[in-house]
């Protein structure tokens, strides 16, 4: 048998086969209210499923109008037209302080080939980058996939604040083992903690990051699902130390409980570096325009639109249900493994699917349909009561 490619065994080893082997339970045995009422509740997977009542008959009315455009390329850099909606949807929601340009907004295939992009455009292979965890662990997948750029682990604080000290420790630490540092990636609001990132402390990470010439790459795909004071960057951007090396991330999958579009949004003002990424790995990430058109006509319905939007997720200190209440990494691991196999449920734990440090924390996804949810909070329930 001929091998598989370094690059692709590297990848392998990136995700968690916890996380994997709960994923084939799931997915073997899923939960159906009328077809499979004692499958697993899927707490893990995040997406919007509550808001499927409104969304579908949309996608309904914006696909009967199908015509020969669906039948045609389009632009790698994306339909002009859904790029002219998705600047004027960011500058509304954003309350962007600047004129959002379509022409540096591009299109692709998820925000997972956004963040392989932007990783392809800012690194070469073996260069790093600074990553705060906990967070989402496929980040450092998808940030790894085509540049080979490897990630950097930098605790949060222990509210999941942004910390420089941390960044500044980390950073030097690398650069000391003679690694190139190329840039830091930000999610926020913050995932699984749901932490909201002040505007002080999102500068504070820039202006870090000028004086040692990194690119910043903000994720703010819950832009919309925010419950709380929460300042987009896009909404002081003329305080951007260096704008030329912010770049930013946006997608339908949450704000909009419509994952399967597969449709991911780069805004960066480096004209330089959205030409790049449009011209070339762009091609090998559009979303088809037939997926394009339908998000083009939603984002016309202005007033729909705003009738719209929420938020699905918590993080939750699980350790009380802990041996000996012990927040240790085989406590947590066989919390999880007890919520699957006995609760029915799959919650993941900040240790196997979010690489972080802290033990005790767990995310439960509360977007799923109402049947799901009625029937996993009863599960976890049953199941809070055993254990205490």
């Amino acid at each position: 048998m001929a091998d598989l490619s370094k690059r692709i065994t590297r990848q392998v080893g990136l995700f968690n086969p916890t996380i994997q082997e709960g994923l084939d339970i799931l997915f073997e045995d899923p939960y159906d209210h009328k077809s499979n009422p004692n499958g697993i509740v899927n707490f893990k997977i995040c997406e919007n499923k509550m808001m499927s009542d409104l969304m579908i008959p949309k996608l309904q009315e914006v696909t009967l109008d199908l015509g020969d455009a669906e039948l045609q390329y389009t632009a790698p850099q994306g339909f002009f037209g859904l790029r002219k909606e998705v600047a004027s949807f960011l500058q509304e929601k954003s309350r962007a302080d600047h004129n959002i340009l379509p022409e540096r907004v591009l299109i692709l295939n998820a925000c997972c080939s956004v963040m392989s992009a932007v990783a392809f455009a800012i690194g070469d292979e073996g260069d790093s980058y600074l990553l705060p965890v906990p967070c989402y662990d496929m980040i450092a997948s998808f940030m790894n996939t085509y540049s080979g750029l490897r990630s950097i682990l930098v605790d949060l604080d222990d509210d999941f604040s942004l910390s420089v000290d941390n960044l500044m420790k980390e950073y030097d630490i690398a650069v000391g083992a003679g690694k190139k540092v190329r840039g830091i990636m930000l999610v926020n609001p913050d995932n699984p903690s749901a932490k909201i990132h002040s505007k002080s402390s999102i500068l504070e990470v820039m202006e870090f990051a000028k004086e040692r010439k990194l690119h910043v790459i903000v994720d703010e795909i819950y832009l919309c699902s925010v419950f709380g004071d929460f300042a987009s960057s896009l909404s002081y951007s003329n305080e951007w130390p260096d704008p030329a090396n912010v770049h930013y991330i946006w997608g339908f999958s949450k704000d909009f409980a419509y994952s399967g579009a597969r449709c991911g949004i780069f805004y960066s003002k480096n004209d330089r570096i959205v030409k790049a990424i449009g011209s070339t790995v762009n091609f090998v990430h559009t979303v088809s325009v037939t997926t394009q058109l339908s998000l083009y006509r939603i984002l016309k319905d202005k007033e729909w639109v705003n009738n719209f939007l929420r938020t699905p997720y918590i993080f939750i200190d699980f350790s009380p249900l802990m041996k000996e209440s012990k927040a240790t990494e085989e406590a947590a691991i066989q919390l999880y493994w007890d919520f699957l196999h006995k609760g029915r449920m799959f919650i993941p734990s900040n240790i196997n699917n979010f690489l972080g440090k802290d033990c005790r924390y767990f995310r439960i996804v509360f977007g799923v349909s109402r049947p799901e949810l009625q029937e996993g909070l009863s599960r976890l329930d049953a199941f809070l009561r055993a254990r205490l």
